[in-house]
């Protein structure tokens, strides 16, 4: 979350986000807004997109290919709440 809160305050716009627990996701949903889908193949259509799976399923290229992004940004697991 920290890193999202970071680039809301620098005014980026937060596009897509991606976790694989459904509860995280709900939570992402609640602070930033978006939609949630657990479509690997969803678009972005103008409103943040929550993809909550996992992750090696998505063809970025295809999903987020036509935008023009300028920063990617990505967090590790929190070694407090993940499984391994």
């Amino acid at each position: 979350m920290l890193v999202n809160e970071e680039l809301k305050r620098e005014a980026y716009k937060i596009v897509y986000s991606n976790d694989i627990d459904a509860v995280a996701c709900d939570t992402h949903s609640f602070n930033f807004g978006g939609s949630i889908t657990t479509d690997p193949d969803a678009e972005f259509s103008g409103k943040s997109l929550i993809f909550c799976g996992d992750a090696s399923n998505v063809n970025f290229k295809r999903v987020l290919g036509h935008l023009n992004i300028d920063v990617i940004a990505s967090g590790v697991p929190c070694k407090d709440f993940s499984l391994l």
